[in-house]
């Protein structure tokens, strides 16, 4: 059996900390992570935008190659 000393099991404990800034504090790392999730979302279609635009662009400058060769009559 472990023996439990007053300090608990990640040390002892910082007396000028109050619970609510530990709260806080912890609530602001979760919004982080969320706003950091979202932004690797973002990113991510952003990327496929990029891909999707250049397909388009290579799409148009093709078709316009038959006009290089159309006769004009």
């Amino acid at each position: 059996m472990a023996a439990w000393s007053s300090d608990g099991p990640e040390g002892p404990f910082v007396q000028n900390v109050s619970v609510g800034t530990d709260i806080c504090r912890r609530s602001l790392e979760v919004d982080f992570i969320k706003m950091n999730n979202q932004l690797k979302e973002l990113k991510a279609k952003l990327r496929r935008l990029k891909f999707l635009n250049l397909l388009l662009m290579i799409g148009i400058l093709l078709s316009l190659i038959p006009l290089l060769f159309y006769k004009f009559k």
